[in-house]
């Protein structure tokens, strides 16, 4: 994850402490739009620098929010699995 940090994100990263360097959260989810897929993801907490630039073939943009704005958040705009992701987070810290 830290190696793909830099590659996407062009930014340096280290294992976070809530889980180290092993996935915090693991989830598995079908995808929407033309190709849909079974997606199975796993999640990582990382120490991040800012991003100032990314790979534009990997992300149509980057948008960074506080844990409780994605709260606020429909559950619809996100990844189905970000609130449950975002209040596990919160506990662990």
């Amino acid at each position: 994850m830290v190696r793909e940090c830099q590659e996407e994100l062009h930014a340096a990263a280290v294992a976070g402490r809530v889980a180290g360097e092993r996935p915090f959260f693991v989830t598995c989810a079908r995808t929407r739009g033309e190709g849909a897929h079974t997606d199975v993801s796993l999640w990582y907490v990382l120490d991040l620098d800012t991003v100032v630039s990314y790979d534009r073939r990997e992300f149509a943009g980057v948008r960074w929010f506080a844990p409780q704005q994605i709260l606020e958040e429909p559950i619809g705009v996100l990844d189905p699995h970000m609130h449950r992701f975002v209040r596990k987070l919160m506990n662990g810290l």
